[in-house]
């Protein structure tokens, strides 16, 4: 029963590829043709209609085969359908031909329905393809002028001789693909004769193995009730050490989180307490640097009352030269007056008095040009009063300015003084805050300690009794396998039993 099913499903797969085989080369060979073809129409060797009817032969056996391959993969329609409509192309091809080497179209399709084994419509096929070109021989020998050609009438010849030949050849061929297939089909027959043999030896053996299983089963029964108290008792004593871990592990998680707390407040205060100290660093570098402003701003102020008095010093002088520049210009006048005087009494002694008249007039040029240099000398005096007065009067609003900011420095001073000292009471207060909690975290670590010691200890009775459970239940599961095997070996011996 058995290697026949083997070999119908072997017959049914080998026909499915041989059909798929026969439809490939069906679909390449008219391709081929109906190319060449068209390269003789567009030649204008053949019409335009001898191609469209060639075409409409080639593709209507195609769509038949595969409207029925579609359904009946497997069946022996594609072998008729597309040999016959092949042979019908093939036969419209060379009764038309003018060359006489299209007689060999036939001769893949040949050997392809070699793979079908139907060696009744191999034959008939090939006496059809003989009888054609037997037919196709007489006609153009006794019919055409093609008789008086000696080369056709070679190639003919050769051609009846080629097709024999060939044709005897698929049928030989044939013949002994088709002694090869019964001589496999004997041995697959002798070798079912043995597999029938040994299976009735396996039968002997599963009964033998059925006698025994029946005894296993009685005692797997018995194992396995103990299993399911032993399972059922451990799985208590899990879920009781379960929930105790459970609850241990939420106080370690707790225990932990408060644990993190702490790490986060030491860390804060040990952050308070850096930031304390560089905020009183910071602050002591003020109060120095406000320390040497204080000073740097009394030297300025110094410097602004010595240039003030400087200033007002440089006014005296001012004044004194514009004095001095009042009693010259004073005597310039008197001495242009006793110029003038001498000129008028140098005119009166005439001759006499005429080097003493050009003395007089060098004398009253003289003063003129001191009148005239004097009088410049006053306005670059006048100038330099007027520019000692505006720097004096920005030296006093730039020593208002020195007083005013004096004044802030040492306010600022005081606040600095104020902070200093109430960054060293926080710090007082981050240095004891660290101290608790340093204490404090010293503390928890021991806790958690304990509570890992604790939970190290349930997780290994937990895990303890979940192997003994585990233990329980692989047995379970071992005597439930070793029951279901021994009730599918009951099972098969008996499909066996059926089957012999």
């Amino acid at each position: 029963m058995l290697a026949y099913v083997i070999i119908k499903m072997k017959v049914i797969s080998e026909k499915r590829t041989v059909n798929r085989v026969i439809a490939a080369l069906y679909v390449t060979m008219t391709s081929a043709i109906f190319i060449a073809y068209l390269s003789e129409v567009l030649k204008h060797n053949r019409t335009l209609g001898y191609l469209i009817t060639l075409g409409v032969v080639m593709l209507i056996p195609e769509l038949v085969n595969y409207f029925f391959q579609t359904k009946y993969p497997e069946g022996d329609v594609t072998k008729y359908i597309l040999t016959i409509g092949y042979f019908i192309m093939y036969c419209i091809v060379l009764l038309t031909t003018y060359t006489p080497s299209v007689f060999t179209y036939i001769m893949p399709l040949l050997l392809v329905l070699i793979l079908t084994h139907d060696y009744k419509f191999l034959i008939t096929i090939n006496v059809c393809t003989f009888i054609v070109n037997v037919l196709y021989a007489i006609y153009n020998m006794g019919f055409t002028k093609n008789a008086e050609d000696l080369v056709f009438v070679v190639n003919v010849k050769i051609q009846m001789v080629i097709i024999t030949i060939f044709c005897v050849f698929v049928f030989v061929v044939a013949r002994i693909d088709a002694r090869i297939n019964k001589q496999k089909l004997r041995e697959i027959k002798t070798k079912n004769d043995e597999n029938l043999k040994m299976i009735d030896k396996m039968l002997e053996t599963v009964r033998q193995i059925e006698e025994i299983v029946l005894g296993i089963n009685g005692d797997v029964k018995s194992l396995e009730d103990s299993c399911n108290m032993t399972v059922s008792a451990m799985s208590e004593v899990s879920e009781g050490t379960s929930q105790t871990a459970e609850n241990i592990q939420k106080q370690l998680e707790m225990t932990e989180s408060i644990q993190s707390e702490i790490e986060d407040t030491k860390e804060l205060a040990h952050t308070f307490n850096k930031v304390s100290m560089d905020a009183g660093k910071y602050i002591h570098d003020g109060v120095s640097n406000i320390n040497n402003l204080i000073q740097s701003v009394e030297k300025n102020n110094c410097h602004s009352r010595d240039t003030i008095e400087n200033i007002r010093k440089l006014e005296e002088r001012v004044k004194k030269i514009d004095e001095i520049i009042g009693l010259i210009e004073q005597i310039s006048t008197q001495t242009n007056l006793l110029s003038l005087n001498a000129s008028i009494e140098a005119a009166r002694a005439g001759d006499a008095g005429k080097g003493f008249s050009v003395v007089a007039t060098e004398i009253r040029n003289l003063a003129e040009m001191t009148a005239a240099s004097v009088k410049e000398i006053q306005n670059m005096v006048k100038d330099i009063n007027n520019n000692t007065n505006r720097v004096s009067d920005s030296i006093n609003v730039f020593v208002d300015g020195f007083q005013e900011q004096n004044k802030m420095i040492l306010d600022t001073e005081s606040n600095f003084k104020g902070i200093s000292s109430k960054v060293q009471v926080i710090e007082e207060k981050a240095n004891l805050l660290k101290g608790r909690v340093d204490s404090l975290n010293h503390s928890n670590k021991t806790i958690v300690e304990a509570i890992q010691n604790i939970s190290a200890i349930s997780q290994q009775t937990i895990a303890n009794s979940i192997q003994t459970e585990e233990l329980s239940g692989k047995n379970l599961t071992y005597a439930k396998d070793i029951k279901s095997i021994s009730e599918q070996l009951h099972r098969v011996s008996n499909s066996l039993r059926v089957e012999g």
